[in-house]
């Protein structure tokens, strides 16, 4: 399996598009009462952590039934794994969002402080 039309996935490398016929081979046999963490996935194919992520998210885009949970990945046996899947990368994704909101409120605080900073030096930002 190739991966050309991927470059928006950050972290497809050549070494990821090598890897993935043996790692769609080996998680075939990994159902969800037995799932492969990334760890696992990175050791045996002597991939990074992101460069697992990217291969998974590659192959879910070509139509691979990939799910995911906290304990790792397996093979997708039916729609209702799927969902769990689903609702892992949701929470996820709610949690992300906070982050960003915590974030976006330092970037304002260090905004104000400079511009009090500025302010009391008599200089402008």
């Amino acid at each position: 399996m190739t991966l050309p039309g991927y470059e928006d996935i950050e972290g497809i490398t050549p070494a990821v598009t090598h890897s993935v016929p043996l790692f769609l081979f080996h998680l075939k046999r990994h159902p969800m009462s037995d799932p492969v963490t990334s760890v696992r996935i990175e050791k045996g194919l002597n991939l990074t952590g992101p460069e697992v992520r990217a291969m998974v998210a590659a192959c879910v885009r070509q139509g691979e039934p990939i799910a995911s949970g906290p304990k790792g990945y397996w093979w997708a046996g039916s729609p209702e794994e799927i969902e769990i899947t689903k609702r892992h990368l949701l929470a996820r994704t709610i949690a992300l969002q906070s982050r960003l909101r915590d974030y976006s409120k330092i970037q304002e605080k260090m905004l104000r402080e400079r511009q009090l900073t500025f302010q009391a030096f008599g200089n402008q930002p």
